[in-house]
Formats: structure tokens, C-alpha cells, sequence
């Protein structure tokens, strides 16, 4: 074991402190075949983000023209649902998606998810209403047609995810009254057995 130990810190000292060539390529076909499992079965996502990156950024730049600075603020609101989502996930890692504290934060998810996503294309026509001093339905009548099928494509992602999110919030529920009800049955068989 003495020697084993000795090749160990000479493989170390021959690649300046770093693990030795095998270890590191196999570290690394770990994390890409991680990477690839991630993208295929969240590709949905990813594209997502590419394509919000890649049609957001250049009009945030470049193409508002010191105009839409509400429309661009909300943007930024909608990502408050973010840290749910991102809590949820570190929560499941963790194999806490049987607690309380995850279910809560489920339901914080969804309602951030719809006061923030869901509402925000009609909150931003209400408020053009009131500014243009119009009525709501004239809204989209009144606005340039890109920014209706801007809003439009904004609008379905979401509908998307909150199907989703909804589906996992009733599997969960159906599994925790299907989990409970198994427990409560096993409780009551033991009472019985002690009469």
C-alpha cells in the first residue's frame, strides 16, 4: 500500500498537482454523458434559453431605440419564478420531494409562475390602455401587429410550462393522498392487531 501511495504522489508531481491523465478523462466522460442525458431529456429548455438569448439580446441592445422600457422591466419581473424552479430541482437532488417544505415551494413556484408569466402580457395591454387612455379590447387593434405576435410568442412557452408545472402539482398530489392513505391503512391495521 506504501508503494501504491508513493506512485500516487509521483503521478501528481509529474502533472504539476493535477490527477493523472486517466483520471481526469475519466471525470470528464462522467460529465459529458451527464451533459448529454441533461440535453436530451431537457432539450425543451435549452432551447428555450437559446432562442430567448439569441432574440432578446440583439432587440435589448440595439432595436428598442429607447422605447418598450416597461415592456423590458417586466421582462426582468418574469424571472422571479426562477428560484422556486431552481429550488425544486436542488430539493429533489436532495430526495426532500416528499416534504412539506417542497411542496410549499412548489405552490410558491406555480403562483409566482402565473402572477408573473402568465398575467404579465395582459397586465402590460391594461397598462397601455390606461396610458393611451383606450379601451382594453382596443389594444390590440391599436399596437403595431409585431408587437401582438411578439406577445404571442412569448404567451405559448408559458401556457406550455404552467401545463407542466400543473401536471407535476396534481402527480404529486395524487402520490402523496396515494402515500398517505397507505400509511394511514398500515397505522390502523396496527391498532387493530393490538385490541
Amino acid at each position: 500500500q506504501h508503494n501504491n501511495t508513493l506512485q500516487h504522489n509521483n503521478s501528481l508531481q509529474h502533472n504539476n498537482g493535477h490527477a493523472p491523465a486517466a483520471v481526469s478523462c475519466s471525470s470528464q466522460n462522467v460529465r459529458g454523458s451527464i451533459m448529454q442525458s441533461f440535453l436530451k431529456s431537457r432539450w425543451d429548455m435549452v432551447v428555450h434559453h437559446i432562442v430567448g438569448l439569441v432574440l432578446m439580446w440583439p432587440y435589448i441592445l440595439y432595436f428598442r431605440t429607447g422605447r418598450g422600457d416597461l415592456v423590458l422591466g417586466m421582462m426582468f419581473l418574469s424571472e422571479i419564478s426562477n428560484p422556486f424552479v431552481s429550488l425544486r430541482a436542488v430539493l429533489k437532488q436532495l430526495d426532500m420531494n416528499d416534504t412539506r417544505f417542497y411542496m410549499a415551494n412548489g405552490i410558491l413556484m406555480i403562483a409566482a409562475f402565473i402572477m408573473f408569466r402568465i398575467f404579465l402580457i395582459p397586465y402590460i395591454y391594461w397598462t397601455y390602455s390606461c396610458y393611451a387612455d383606450i379601451p382594453l379590447y382596443k389594444v390590440p387593434v391599436t399596437i403595431p401587429i409585431h408587437c401582438n405576435i411578439s406577445c404571442v410568442l412569448l404567451m405559448l412557452p408559458q401556457f406550455y410550462w404552467l401545463n407542466i408545472m400543473l401536471r407535476g402539482l396534481k402527480r404529486y398530489i395524487r402520490e402523496m393522498i396515494a402515500g398517505s392513505g397507505v400509511r394511514e391503512g398500515a397505522r390502523d391495521r396496527g391498532k387493530t392487531k393490538g385490541m
